[in-house]
């Protein structure tokens, strides 16, 4: 017989012992494995992840342009790593005192020091004007890392006098390419006139730099040119522009490689290639009705120029499909369904019992930010995706408790 004094109401001591043990074994695991759960980004099974990197903003007294030397710059890069190339986006501008509200550049500021400081032009390489106004002189209002996960992004916010206007950089993982989404919302005072973007690129190797020789070169399907010309695009024929060196050719051991682009031909009403002997100028138009424009860039260091022309000639046609369909929204709002949401997160309140009445003010909370978020950020309001970001953990955590205490709630 056990005695009475481990005995309470008629219960064996050691059982509830044993239970109780049994019970916050169970919670510690779970609870263990939330935390490991919401620093992470989900990711299936058999999937690989982006790896990103934010170096944050920094500030130095620096620079070499006259008027600006020995002033405060600010720069941050990003960089995005599919496994296969990692691009990295890099701002640069000077934000001293002496200038509020007005930025200044060197030779620009959206660069893409990486896969090479070649090709796409590490210290500036995407160049956007509204209204004929060049949004790097105005400050930037944001920068940060947008999506982890199979996927990662980053965008740059300006404010402009006539408009907001937002770049964003996004690869998948194990791709080999950069796909960009710019938009922009006009002020309510002001009517978006013409939106045009310049771009900058020194194909395979820096020649004059290093004194060379060597044999710039574009070729879409429809025609090719060498340095030194310039020549107008047909968007609807140059499915892609290829941008090589035939003197600096991998084959021959020299340079590292081609780069090249896409548009969609929708959005754009003209363009006009200009090939010197050193870089290579794109300038493209928008359609007056577009409200956005998209882009996909490659840097193909370590290929060869003639694996690069048979690749864009097979595969522009589905390429260009891709960077139609793609979606720039973070997966995270795209799969956050409100209604399902709501019916899981009452569940849990049920089953947790009076452990979930304290919660549950707190979730209906969150689940009604998270769906207004959602809402706005498919509108194309970037704060509002900024802060759908912020909110997504706290919520996945509240559901983990949620759901541990529903289960130490279960018979």
């Amino acid at each position: 017989m056990m005695p009475d004094d481990l005995k309470l109401g008629g219960h064996d001591m050691n059982m509830i012992d044993n239970t109780i043990s049994m019970r916050v074994t169970i919670f510690a695991a779970m609870f263990l494995a939330m935390t490991l759960f919401i620093q992470q980004p989900v990711v299936l099974a058999g999937e690989e992840t982006v790896t990103v990197r934010d170096s944050g903003a920094k500030t130095s007294i620096s620079g070499w342009r006259e008027g600006h030397k020995d002033h405060k710059w600010q720069e941050q890069t990003i960089a995005l790593d599919s496994g296969k190339k990692c691009y990295t986006l890099k701002y640069r501008a000077c934000i001293d005192p002496s200038h509020p509200g007005v930025r200044a550049s060197e030779e620009g500021y959206i660069g893409m020091p990486t896969p090479s400081s070649a090709n796409w032009y590490h210290s500036g390489f995407f160049f956007i004007t509204i209204n004929g106004k060049d949004i790097g002189e105005t400050p930037l209002i944001d920068m940060r890392v947008t999506e982890t996960g199979t996927r990662g992004a980053c965008h740059m916010v300006w404010d402009t006098p006539d408009a907001t206007v937002r770049v964003q950089f996004l690869v998948a993982s194990g791709s080999d390419h950069l796909l960009s989404d710019v938009s922009w919302t006009a002020k309510p005072d002001k009517k978006i006139e013409s939106v045009n973007v310049r771009f900058n690129c020194y194909p395979s190797y820096f020649t004059s730099h290093n004194r060379r020789q060597g044999d710039r070169t574009v070729i879409t399907p429809r025609i090719e040119k060498h340095e030194t010309t310039a020549f107008d695009l047909v968007p609807n024929e140059d499915l892609y522009l290829l941008y090589l060196d035939g003197v600096f050719d991998v084959a021959k051991g020299e340079g590292d490689g081609p780069c090249a682009m896409l548009f969609l031909p929708e959005e754009i009403a003209s363009g006009k290639i200009n090939i010197s002997n050193y870089p290579v100028g794109t300038s493209l138009k928008a359609v007056p009705t577009a409200k956005r424009l998209r882009f996909a860039f490659w840097d193909l260091t370590g290929t060869t120029n003639a694996v690069a022309k048979v690749y864009f000639k097979e595969n522009a046609s589905k390429l260009q499909q891709e960077l139609r369909r793609v979606e720039f929204l973070p997966e995270s709002i795209l799969h956050f369904n409100p209604t399902a949401a709501k019916a899981e997160t009452d569940k849990f309140i049920a089953d947790a019992k009076e452990d979930g009445v304290p919660l549950k003010a707190k979730a209906t909370e969150l689940l009604k930010k998270m769906t207004e978020l959602k809402t706005k950020a498919e509108a194309n309001d970037w704060s509002a995706a900024a802060e759908f970001a912020k909110a997504q953990p706290e919520f996945e955590a509240l559901m983990w408790k949620l759901k541990i205490f529903a289960l130490l709630n279960t018979p």
